[in-house]
């Protein structure tokens, strides 16, 4: 069974695990979130939060490199994701893409740490950065741009021929 770490406690969270959930090879061991007090989002074997939950689990976790993680802060968090995943993979930690199976993928993705969620759709000749969330039920249509650490709303459309540049927030 493939670990999995989440970075992030609140929302982001609740929508991956639906989506690991529905993977047979991986399962969410532990999350952490650097938000003092934070309520356990879901149960999982570990949760810690606070300032420095990250070197905490570190500390405590000695096999942590075969961990992979999503980094689960929404906008407008975008240099934040980008920062945390850049820290993690240069521990060792394996970026994962997490794309729920009802989404709709009309070209090849080469990119990592991306979240694409439930009835999205990604259309054809798009690409797509690194760190990207895609929410429920967006599209980005044909021959789009989107550069890292882009996240696109819930049912917000993108279309056709469009640049976004790095850290954008679409809104819904």
């Amino acid at each position: 069974m493939n670990k999995v770490l989440l970075y992030g406690g609140t929302g982001q969270s609740k929508i991956i695990k639906d989506i690991v959930d529905d993977l047979t090879d991986y399962s969410i061991k532990g999350v952490i979130d650097d938000t003092v007090n934070l309520d356990q989002p879901f149960g999982v074997d570990f949760f810690i939060a606070g300032k420095d939950c990250y070197q905490t689990w570190k500390a405590q976790t000695p096999d942590y490199k075969d961990y992979f993680f999503a980094i689960t802060i929404g906008n407008p968090h975008g240099k934040v994701r980008k920062r945390l995943y850049k820290r993690l993979e240069d521990d060792g930690l394996k970026p994962m893409n997490f794309i729920h199976p009802n989404a709709e993928i009309n070209n090849k993705l080469s990119s990592k740490g991306l979240q694409i969620h439930s009835r999205s759709i990604l259309n054809p000749f798009s690409l797509i950065g690194n760190y990207c969330i895609i929410n429920t039920a967006a599209i980005v249509e044909h021959d789009c741009i989107l550069e890292d650490c882009v996240e696109v709303g819930p049912n917000a459309t993108v279309c056709g021929q469009v640049y976004i540049g790095e850290n954008t927030w679409l809104g819904a």
